[in-house]
């Protein structure tokens, strides 16, 4: 799937997540999106902020929208969802107790993929075309969701999907090694149902700690004729709103904004003849 793009340069797809996480979150990817940093962005419609930053997307047409879908942060959309987490006063939990929760049965599959459903509609609802899904914290890559996932996007007439693989940085962080496991192990669950849809997925391996190395290192290793999604997580930080200790130690949202919007990036992308895409310029191939 991803050998369809140019074969004079590699085509990046720069994809910002979390739009709607927070309004300054927002206020940093509508900067990305101002500056032509980023070709695309995914939604997380059940965002605190969704209803007062939506609007702002309306001012890039040329920028791709796709679904972020979140079942480990906020408040969910549909009451089903909001009943199987009565125990945790209706919130969504963190990632491992959500996997905990849907592998033993309490949140059953149907809930999640109504849950998702609602979210989708909620962006689409706006007057976007979703060209793509991901989802919060890679949650849609547990075995048991990930076929459903992909039936989703087809019911939608979704065109492409992300498939979350691993990137074997050379690190001594523990989480980082940790999470790369969980992902291969999750891959590898998954792979047998894994559709066309996806392009290459960089950008797990710093994933919310991006850096200039990280970036040279990438660079280097795009070929001519691949089509490259880099997943990153630009924004700016209000200590005000942003009040959760954990997030603020895991993101580095505004090195990320900086990174992406300043003359390294331009300068890696014109050193590597690299182009950027988009998620439309390729629909008609699949």
């Amino acid at each position: 799937m991803p050998y369809i793009g140019s074969h004079h340069s590699a085509s990046l797809i720069i994809n910002a997540d979390d739009f709607g996480y927070f309004s300054s979150v927002s206020r940093g990817v509508i900067e990305c999106a101002r500056l032509k940093a980023i070709t695309a962005t995914s939604i997380m419609a059940n965002g605190p902020k969704f209803e007062d930053t939506i609007g702002w997307l309306k001012e890039f047409p040329n920028l791709d929208i796709g679904v972020h879908l979140n079942i480990t942060f906020g408040s969910p959309l549909t009451s089903g969802m909001k009943a199987c987490l009565d125990p945790y006063g209706g919130m969504f939990q963190n990632r491992m107790k959500t996997a905990w929760l849907i592998l033993s049965k309490k949140m059953p599959v149907s809930t999640v993929m109504e849950e998702w459903r609602a979210q989708i509609k909620r962006c689409i609802s706006k007057g976007f075309k979703i060209l793509f899904i991901n989802s919060h914290e890679h949650m849609h890559m547990l075995p048991t969701l990930f076929k459903p996932f992909v039936a989703l996007a087809k019911e939608f007439d979704i065109p492409f999907i992300r498939f979350t693989q691993p990137e074997w940085q050379i690190t001594l962080k523990f989480d980082l090694l940790f999470r790369n496991w969980i992902l291969l192990t999750l891959m590898i669950l998954s792979i047998r149902n894994k559709p066309n849809n996806y392009f290459r997925l960089m950008g797990t391996g710093v994933s919310c700690q991006l850096n200039l190395e990280y970036l040279e290192n990438i660079f280097k290793k795009m070929k001519k004729g691949v089509v490259y999604e880099f997943m990153c997580h630009p924004g700016y930080y209000d200590k005000n709103e942003i009040v959760y200790p954990d997030l603020v130690r895991y993101h580095s949202w505004e090195e990320e904004l900086r990174l992406l919007t300043g003359e390294h990036m331009a300068k890696l992308l014109r050193k590597y003849n690299v182009k950027l895409g988009k998620f439309r310029e390729f629909q008609n191939w699949i």
